[in-house]
């Protein structure tokens, strides 16, 4: 193969009365000239990804790969892939979260993608901007990097921005963030994932429930378990 311009190959090897190998895919960017990183998404059911992106379809989880190169290094795994967000999927920029799971090949990613203490992965998060992505795309990631300077005690998620492609085309600039998830807040707090139970919230950030909450939060110590408890109540 003579390759040109920027593609996606994937391949796997095959022989008779054998299973088919695993799937190798390759990522060619050819004279990009990007200065950001550039990080890669290849669903295996490529049109049945888009489907879902076009319709907004949140909770399908489709197998692929995901790349990820800069000068520093690179990787490159197997992974789940799934549209992320709410309110932000009628947007036509949407975000994605991949999953590394033991059934796509590999449970964790191992790489120095944030410069912090916590490099291994079971998930990420490929925001598009959410709400911001048509203005400057940066007011989230600004208020969490704010957050990780002013204090240990305040758990925030690391981010960096790249390029995205996504089955070969080209998506724009994304923010590669760390996945809130049991994993998340155990790799951070040095505990048992199996100890760390995640809620969910069931309302949107604007109702006066939420901002109740925060409030409640804010004025009591959430380290004495009748407040603890009068939260998960809630």
């Amino acid at each position: 193969l003579t390759v040109s311009e920027s593609c996606v190959i994937r391949a796997v090897a095959q022989e008779a009365g054998c299973l088919p190998s695993s799937v190798t895919t390759l990522d060619y960017l050819v004279n990009e000239g990007f200065t950001l990183p550039v990080l890669c998404l290849n669903a295996d059911q490529p049109k049945e990804l888009g489907r879902v992106y076009a319709r907004s379809q949140r909770g399908v989880e489709l197998s692929g790969n995901v790349s990820f190169y800069e000068p520093e290094g690179s990787f490159s795994a197997p992974c789940g892939i799934t549209l992320s967000g709410h309110t932000s999927l009628a947007y036509q920029k949407k975000s994605f979260r991949v999953h590394f799971r033991g059934r796509y090949g590999v449970s964790t990613i191992d790489y120095d993608l944030f410069g912090s203490d916590v490099q291994s992965f079971t998930s990420l998060t490929i925001r598009s901007g959410g709400h911001d992505a048509y203005n400057a795309l940066y007011l989230s990631e600004l208020w969490q990097d704010l957050s990780l300077e002013m204090s240990e005690r305040v758990l925030s998620m690391h981010s960096r921005y790249a390029i995205v492609y996504v089955n070969g085309a080209y998506y724009g600039i994304y923010a590669i963030k760390e996945d809130y998830s049991r994993d998340f807040y155990a790799a951070h707090r040095g505990v048992d994932p199996d100890s760390v139970e995640t809620l969910s919230f069931p309302l949107p950030v604007n109702s006066s429930f939420y901002r109740e909450i925060v409030e409640y939060c804010a004025e009591h110590d959430m380290s004495q378990s009748e407040h603890y408890d009068y939260f998960c109540g809630k």
